[in-house]
């Protein structure tokens, strides 16, 4: 049974939960991210990210349509967890 915490991770358009979403996922066979800053904001951390889409997915043979980068921001932690780490798993 896989018990790894999987968060959905939202990307919004500014670092307050109120802004605009972006781009949501909770799978990390989607892409992954880059981390451009991190700042403290309203007693939360967020990170300014860039999220780019696997043309290759890691570990399969599966190649998809290249789509656009999506910048903004994110929740770094989550339930007291990192949410990035969720998309640090190797084959």
């Amino acid at each position: 049974e896989d018990n790894t915490y999987h968060p959905t991770i939202t990307i919004y358009a500014e670092h307050k939960i109120s802004s605009k979403k972006l781009y949501e996922t909770k799978n990390d066979s989607d892409g992954f991210f880059s981390v451009n800053d991190v700042v403290f904001f309203n007693n939360k951390y967020w990170a300014n990210v860039t999220f780019d889409f696997h043309t290759t997915v890691p570990c399969t043979e599966e190649t998809r349509p290249a789509k656009p980068s999506i910048s903004g921001w994110i929740e770094l932690y989550q339930d007291d967890q990192l949410t990035l780490g969720f998309y640090a798993k190797g084959c």
